[in-house]
């Protein structure tokens, strides 16, 4: 830190004046002056310029250090020897080395004292400057009063070794144990007299140098102090318990980790919501580098999507509440929009002041993007782009509620392309695929702006026409659809004709349910296809028997098949010539088996109603 102070001093030149406690003399912009001033009030370590023999400067830290104020240091002489009456002339004998150029830079601890005559003890760097081309001296001063006393309190329980509550151990330069104050006996249960430390710590003890070193012992982390006693030619060992320190050192070394390499984005404010720091992945998302962003307010990221009430209520909750989260749009350094998930809490100290906001927040502009593709993929055919079952029903329902107070009917057209199978079969799906969706811009290009087209199978197609007044329209429609096949599909320099058949139901009269509708609409497709296809058939409540019947029949000769019930039989046919004579041709052998459900055989049903 004070290699940092020297720089800034040689940037310009500090001096105490009656109107201004703290100036630069050679530096152009006022601007300047004040950052430089700011940084010298408010860095937490004491400064002072020493110049002609007297304290031209003295920061608010070093003032307060030793309790004078600034008039203190403007009348009194020989301030040097009031803060270090013992160390006075050995610290004004270095400030001339460093004057004359004899020595780059000077540190030293000496034995400070306080206006109030109380005993510090400071640690003291200094460097030269230069002031109106003469030599002066900037120092910066350390306060390590605290660490003194406890390497004072450790040096007198040294000398009683079995009172000190922290383990000791003496050893040779070999590492061979010769000593253990009952406190390391205790911890270290299996170390005695005359066993080697080098299992515990890879030192060289030969080398009689003091050293430091972090041991782990039992899930337990200490800190151990080696230093040579010559005059017993003994290594003494120290060793402090550091396991708090070290869980807390391991918990700030895992939250830099976290902050350094997570993937969220992260800012830190001051109490007045200025940008004191932000991570990578915060860089990453937004493109601003973090010495961009740093002194500035959030704002910068704001991308107007926002009114004012949507700030106003996320402050709001922020100052009642401490915290807020929620989507928010903010734009990047590029000027691209984008939305992020973000969530911001409030860090306060023990008296419920402000200290830091810290907001944490993902881009989730693709996420929201992949769920609308999701969404829409759910209910729209990806072939065609055309609404599939799921949406055709709920389009359906909305036409029939607002249809029942209105009076008017709906056209629910089941639509199927005839031998579309074929197609598929023999010149590959990608042509079928091809002729689907020329069929659908067909279909659409006359569609009335309220009406609904839905993909709900391989070649079946469903279109809603609402809010028809007579029967005309949908006959009409339906002729149309028809016309719109005749022309040929011209696909990969090929021409297809190809026909379609419809089933026509209509709301109210063919049913008041989607199930049913669709029902019946199903059935009059059927009676379409078996008609021949290329043509329309309305829903008409007779077709239900015929479809009965046929289900029935498929499902008995399925049983019968299953059951082996099937015989050949031999049947003449004969017919009549004009004379009365009777002529018989010959017939294969057909299967037939007699039927207890119904009372006669499925012979007769399928051989004289089929052949």
């Amino acid at each position: 830190m004070s290699k940092y102070i020297f720089n800034i001093a040689l940037i310009g030149v500090l001096f105490m004046s009656d109107n201004n406690d703290c100036n630069f003399l050679s530096l152009q912009a006022e601007n300047i002056n004040d950052l430089f001033c700011n940084i010298f009030e408010n860095i937490h370590i004491g400064i002072f310029i020493y110049f002609e023999d007297n304290i031209v400067f003295a920061n608010h830290f070093f003032l307060d250090m030793f309790e004078y104020t600034l008039d203190n240091i403007k009348t009194e002489k020989d301030f040097i020897e009031k803060i270090a009456p013992e160390n006075f002339l050995f610290l004004i004998q270095y400030f001339d080395k460093l004057k004359e150029n004899i020595v780059p830079t000077f540190h030293c601890q000496f034995k400070g004292k306080t206006k109030s005559e109380k005993n510090i003890f400071v640690k003291l760097w200094a460097n030269s400057i230069e002031i109106k081309n003469k030599k002066a001296i900037i120092c910066s001063l350390q306060d390590v009063t605290e660490q003194k006393i406890i390497e004072m309190e450790l040096d007198q329980l040294a000398s009683y070794p079995d009172l000190n509550p922290n383990p000791i151990i003496e050893t040779t330069t070999d590492g061979e144990i010769t000593y253990l104050n009952p406190k390391a006996k205790a911890l270290f249960k299996n170390l005695e007299k005359n066993k080697s430390m080098s299992k515990l710590i890879s030192i060289d003890f030969e080398d009689q140098k003091a050293f430091t070193e972090i041991i782990q012992f039992e899930n337990l982390h200490y800190e151990c102090f080696g230093s040579y006693l010559p005059h017993i030619k003994r290594y003494r060992l120290y060793f402090i318990n550091i396991t708090d320190k070290k869980i807390a050192e391991d918990k700030l070394h895992l939250a830099n980790q976290v902050f350094d390499h997570t993937g969220e984005g992260i800012i830190i404010t001051d109490d007045l919501r200025n940008i004191i720091s932000v991570n990578p992945a915060f860089t990453k998302i937004t493109g601003y580098p973090s010495n961009e962003v740093i002194g500035l307010n959030p704002k910068i990221l704001k991308s107007d999507r926002h009114d004012d009430n949507f700030y106003k209520k996320l402050k709001y909750n922020l100052n009642k509440k401490g915290e807020w989260k929620g989507e928010i749009w903010n734009r990047r350094k590029n000027g691209e929009v984008y939305l992020q998930w973000m969530a911001i809490n409030t860090i306060k100290n023990e008296k419920d002041e402000v200290l830091r906001y810290i907001a944490i927040f993902n881009d989730i502009t693709a996420l929201k993007q992949f769920k609308k593709d999701v969404e829409y993929l759910s209910h729209h055919d990806p072939l065609t782009g055309l609404p599939n079952r799921i949406l055709l029903q709920d389009k359906l329902l909305y036409y029939i509620t607002d249809a029942r107070g209105n009076n008017k009917q709906i056209g629910i057209f089941f639509i199927d392309i005839d031998r579309f199978k074929n197609i598929n079969s023999t010149l590959g799906h990608l042509i079928g695929d091809l002729i689907l969706i020329e069929v659908k811009e067909r279909f659409e290009k006359n569609l009335p702006s309220d009406a609904t087209m839905a993909r709900i199978g391989a070649d079946d197609f469903v279109i809603l026409l609402p809010y028809v007044s007579d029967l005309n329209t949908i006959s009409d429609f339906a002729a149309h659809i028809l016309r719109e096949m005749e022309r040929p599909f011209h696909i990969k320099k090929q021409d297809f004709f190809l026909t379609v058949s419809l089933g026509i139901s209509i709301y109210p009269n063919d049913g008041d349910g989607i199930k049913t509708l669709f029902q019946n609409a199903d059935i009059a497709l059927s009676r379409a296809k078996e008609k021949g296809g290329n043509r329309y058939e309305l829903y008409k409540p007779e077709m239900n028997g015929a479809a009965f019947e046929n289900l029935v029949l498929e499902n008995n000769l399925r049983k019968a098949l299953r059951k082996h019930e099937f015989s050949l039989y031999y049947v003449g046919r004969s017919w009549f010539g004009h004379h009365g004579g009777q002529h018989h041709l010959p017939c294969p052998l057909v299967p037939g088996c007699p039927s207890p459900h119904r009372g006669l055989s499925l012979f007769d049903v399928h051989v004289y109603g089929r052949c």
